[in-house]
């Protein structure tokens, strides 16, 4: 089985220099693999839950994998796109919402076309209301199951839209 989890964090003046994250597997005692990503942002709503709308998606055995569309509730979001399937492999640039980019692509462990785990992270600016459509993704190789989550960061009330600062890279 697989599981995509995403968490946020609103960071503040005292942050530590660095975070340890521990992922243990309970099932049959069996070992697994975990990625992880960080992505920055600035311009973002602290003052209750920075998300505007989020979706999950469960994607078959294959290579294409996806999210669901969601339908934002306020203008100027950030989109944020999390797909994830249990190979080690690599993905193609996302597609399915215009401007989205491709902000990390990670596999666990480092080789290519094992038994593992890959997750991609893409970002897309939104400007209107409505229905995002859905972002997909298609893997290099190894056919597997996959997950997908869609969310879009509300825009701070000071701030007319959301930013990406930077991306940093965690593999565990």
């Amino acid at each position: 089985g697989m599981t995509l989890l995403t968490y946020y964090r609103i960071a503040g003046t005292s942050e530590p220099n660095s975070y340890t994250w521990t992922f243990v597997n309970n099932y049959l005692n069996q070992g697994g693999s975990a990625v992880g990503g960080i992505l920055a942002f600035s311009g973002v709503d602290t003052s209750s839950s920075p998300i505007d709308v989020w979706s999950q998606r469960l994607t078959a055995s294959g290579l294409t994998h996806g999210t669901t569309s969601i339908t934002t509730t306020v203008a100027n979001t950030m989109l944020v796109s999390s797909i994830s399937y249990l190979s080690g492999s690599s993905f193609a640039n996302p597609t399915g919402i215009a401007g989205i980019t491709e902000r990390l692509d990670v596999r666990a462990p480092a080789a290519a076309n094992v038994i593992g785990t890959t997750l991609q992270m893409a970002t897309a600016p939104w400007a209107a209301i409505g229905a995002t459509g859905a972002t997909q993704a298609v893997a290099a190789s190894n056919a597997d199951t996959g997950v997908g989550h869609l969310m879009a960061l509300k825009p701070s009330l000071d701030r007319k839209s959301t930013r990406l600062n930077s991306s940093h890279l965690v593999i565990s």
